[in-house]
């Protein structure tokens, strides 16, 4: 549901009612319950940040039964991924390119037992952010 938003006047239209005064308290209130909903349904997740030199690789560390998220980025260059990632409950990992920048990546990501190596031939310094639910 979109706000329309009241342009109010001083001394003009539109006057001050308890209906426009409700609208401003029904938006208020509406965007307070979604903000607390979105919240909530993030309070189990886990973000953790890893560096990677260009030319380098960095290895993470994969739990066993779990789902999460690689946002990769480069500091200088344009290239950048999301990875769907996960390991399954004997420890077998799986990476999934769900989006890459335009100009591709410059990751390669090598699943192994409980770890995903990430190698960086982005051209620049990167960031990954591990985010894990």
């Amino acid at each position: 549901m979109s706000y329309t938003k009241t342009n109010w006047v001083n001394g003009g239209p539109p006057a001050l009612s308890a209906e426009n005064l409700n609208k401003i308290e029904d938006g208020i209130y509406n965007n307070d319950a979604a903000i607390a909903a979105a919240v909530s349904a993030m309070a189990g997740w886990k973000i953790k940040k890893y560096d990677v030199a260009n030319s380098s690789t960095v290895n993470i560390p994969i739990e066993s039964a779990t789902r999460g998220l690689f946002f990769i980025t480069a500091y200088s260059t344009t290239r950048a991924a999301i990875y769907a990632v996960g390991a399954n409950s004997s420890g077998t990992t799986r990476s999934t390119l769900i989006a890459a920048a335009s100009g591709g990546s410059g990751f390669t990501l090598t699943n192994n037992t409980n770890e995903i190596n990430v190698a960086n031939g982005s051209g620049s310094q990167a960031a990954i952010f591990y985010l894990t639910v």
